[in-house]
């Protein structure tokens, strides 16, 4: 982003953000990251206050942990 001196945080942030709520399930996760070049998406509570990002690597990172402890 560039800015000019003075600009503020506030100025320059993006207000129409898409979260997952906590206790969302691995596939709705994967529902909003899959169609979008998103890397990160906040996580927050039912109060809608940040409570962490899941990011794309560790999203995947679970998955493949997920599959070598699945049997085939």
């Amino acid at each position: 982003v560039l800015a000019k001196a003075g600009d503020i945080v506030g100025d320059n942030i993006n207000r129409e953000v898409t979260t997952v709520l906590e206790p969302a399930s691995i596939s709705s996760v994967r529902a909003v990251l899959a169609p979008q070049p998103r890397r990160r998406v906040p996580v927050v509570d039912a109060a809608s206050r940040l409570v962490g990002i899941i990011s794309r690597w560790a999203f995947v990172r679970e998955l493949a942990h997920r599959w070598q402890l699945s049997p085939l």
